[in-house]
């Protein structure tokens, strides 16, 4: 609430010192005019373009919204983006924004997913090609395109003068089925107009997405990144791309497909360059992933019993890529075409659009193909461009997984390829958006070490906090519990976790912390096996059916919707509440969830809704997966220089 709120008064100050300046630069503007108009009546055959040479402080010849933009842009006002990890957590910062006596226009920047209510768009297994595919079709009238809702946004803004919804997701989408215009569109639109801006990480942070959502930073912006212990897995995860043989061979099918349509139908030419270029591109990269992994000269071989992997660093990647014809210049033209397949497909017949534009159309690249191609063309981009600088951060990876098809009735195993282009420095791009802004705004309780914390984001923070914790110590109890009820060790690897003696004195110390403690309890474990293999014990052994009699269970769902979780959450509130209204045949709810799953953060879990938290093990990273394996070789390698943590820290 303190930084919000400081965040809005920096915004409101600039707000009055920009009305000051734009009424002094309306000043100079009349000063101007006035001499123009006098030269004028001095001598009547002088015109206005007469003056070549004015002063210094007169050469915007042309006034009001006219004049040179770069001027008026010095004197927008700034905008404050905020981001966090959920929707949870932002509809949560929303409310926060109602507490506060600031009243700025704001928008909160979702997904489809989120935001769509045309049933029929959201019936299909990929809505942002359902959604696509509406708004090229031409409604059963012939009037606009044919979804209702986008239709109706026109009447929307008649309807409403604001420029910006300011609500959050939940009334937004409520306003939208009652207004019948579309929520998402409305969104969009009012990005431009809007003075804070809520958004998930990856809107802001990566390039690709911020791209395609139309978020332009400026220099004057500030930008907010709530629960920021994230910002570093965000930022290679944006920086990094993978794609299997499987992936690009149908996409080269669709393009050859779009490829053909558009020559039978005599489509214009950059359309058709645009997807022809694609497709080239797609089938290089396709063939040389489905052949020749045996026959890598330049990189380092990895191989174990089901895996082939091959591994390019540095030069190594140039020399590859070059050799497939694929350059920074190449990569810059193939990231233009496919800027201009995004823009045509945002676009919806009766929006200005030919008859012949609404059908070329038609006939664009998936959007799910071209995110795709997006994050391997971005990727690339990072390593080939010209300066280099990220070469050393970056490592190709082409690897052979063994996997089984169920669709096989042999169930043979066949290997599945994949290209990984991994970023292992999260500065990569942190340090792009650092570079765009006015000022980069990070918090959260687990920042510690900051020193480290900072130098994996390649950025010198000028200022730094680091608070007491908001909660007294009075009022909390923190111990470690080293040993079971039969004394078996708590000691949390994966071998000691597998067995059965320390599984079962594990249930028996959670039913006798679950008698004592009541309302809701939350159990923390590793990995969404480790729980499957628990529960299956603890229902072998009874225990499940003891703890059932003392709290209802609930377990996080590893796969499902957001309304399925959405469900289950619901579910486990409403018994502490009817706990909480006196005594039940149950004292409380047990919740297991895993280490940064879906429950572990952006809910809210305070009072009797968690009276304790059990944390068992650690959260290790799988130490052989290739990617856990490069980064903590890449940080013993730039400890000193970088000042990173060890890989085995």
């Amino acid at each position: 609430m303190a930084l919000l709120c400081a965040a809005l008064a920096w915004q409101e100050n600039k707000r009055k010192e920009r009305g000051s300046q734009l009424n002094a630069l309306a000043e100079q503007e009349k000063s101007l005019k006035a001499t123009i108009e006098a030269c004028q009546e001095d001598n009547p055959m002088v015109e206005d373009n007469d003056f070549a040479s004015p002063p210094q402080n007169m050469k915007r010849a042309k006034l009001g919204k006219e004049a040179e933009p770069s001027i008026y842009a010095q004197l927008a006002l700034p905008r404050i983006f905020i981001c966090s990890r959920t929707h949870k957590q932002i509809a949560q910062l929303v409310k926060e924004l109602g507490r506060t006596s600031y009243r700025p226009s704001f928008v909160v920047l979702a997904s489809r997913a989120q935001y769509c209510i045309n049933e029929a768009v959201r019936r299909e297994p990929d809505i942002n090609d359902a959604c696509r595919k509406a708004l090229s079709e031409k409604a059963g009238n012939g009037n606009g395109c044919n979804c209702s809702y986008f239709r109706g946004m026109s009447n929307a803004k008649k309807d409403n003068a604001k420029a910006t919804p300011d609500m959050d997701i939940e009334d937004l989408v409520k306003a939208g089925k009652k207004g019948r215009f579309c929520p998402y569109f409305a969104a969009r639109e009012a990005l431009e107009k809007a003075e804070v801006v809520f958004a998930p990480y990856n809107y802001l942070v990566d390039p690709s997405v911020r791209a395609a959502m139309g978020v332009e930073l400026t220099g004057q912006d500030v930008v907010i990144i709530d629960e920021a212990h994230n910002i570093e897995d965000v930022c290679r995860d944006a920086g990094s791309a993978e794609i299997t043989d499987d992936a690009l061979h149908a996409i080269n099918g669709e393009l050859h497909h779009i490829v053909l349509t558009l020559k039978k139908n005599g489509t214009a030419s950059d359309t058709l360059e645009a997807h022809e270029a694609l497709q080239h591109v797609a089938a290089v990269l396709g063939n040389w992933l489905r052949h020749g992994i045996d026959g890598d000269k330049r990189g380092a071989q990895r191989r174990d019993f089901e895996t082939a992997t091959t591994i390019w660093t540095g030069t190594q990647i140039i020399e590859e890529l070059r050799a497939l014809g694929i350059t920074f210049e190449a990569l810059s033209v193939w990231l233009g075409h496919l800027k201009r397949i995004f823009e045509s497909s945002n676009k919806a017949k009766g929006t200005g659009q030919s008859q012949k534009e609404g059908e070329e159309r038609e006939q664009l690249l998936s959007f799910g193909s071209s995110q795709l191609l997006q994050g391997l063309l971005s990727a690339m981009s990072h390593v080939l461009k010209e300066s280099q600088r990220h070469l050393d951060s970056y490592r190709m990876v082409r690897w052979q997984l063994a996997s089984r098809g169920s669709a096989d009735p042999s169930n043979a195993k066949r290997m599945v390829t994949t290209l990984g282009f991994w970023c292992l420095h999260p500065e990569v791009v942190f340090g792009g958006l650092v570079n765009l802004v006015n000022a980069v705004v990070l918090t959260s309780g687990t920042l510690a070490p900051m020193e480290t914390f900072a130098s994996e984001l390649g950025t010198r923070f000028e200022q730094r906090l680091e608070a007491l914790h908001v909660i007294p110590e009075r009022q909390t109890w923190i111990g470690a519990v080293s040993a079971g009820p039969k004394g078996s060790p708590f000691l949390g690897n994966y071998k000691t976790m597998d067995s059965f003696a320390y599984q079962d004195d594990l249930g028996q110390a959670i039913l006798q912390i679950v008698k004592t403690v009541p309302f809701g309890v939350l159990c923390f474990v590793p990995s969404y096996s480790f729980m499957d293999k628990l529960v299956r014990r603890l229902q072998a052994t009874g225990v499940w059916e003891q703890l059932g009699k003392l709290k209802k269970l609930f377990q996080e769902p590893q796969q499902g919707g957001a309304k399925d979780f959405e469900k289950l959450m619901t579910s486990y509130y409403d018994t502490i509440a009817s706990c909480e209204k006196g005594p039940q045949k149950l004292n409380g709810a047990l919740c297991f969830a895993v280490y940064r799953g879906k429950i572990s953060e952006g809910l809210d879990l305070r009072d009797n809704n968690c009276r304790a938290v059990l944390a068992i093990g650690i959260p290790y990273p799988a130490f052989k997966d290739p990617k856990v394996m490069l980064k903590r070789e890449f940080n013993d390698q730039h400890a000193n220089q970088k000042k990173l943590l060890r890989g085995q820290q």
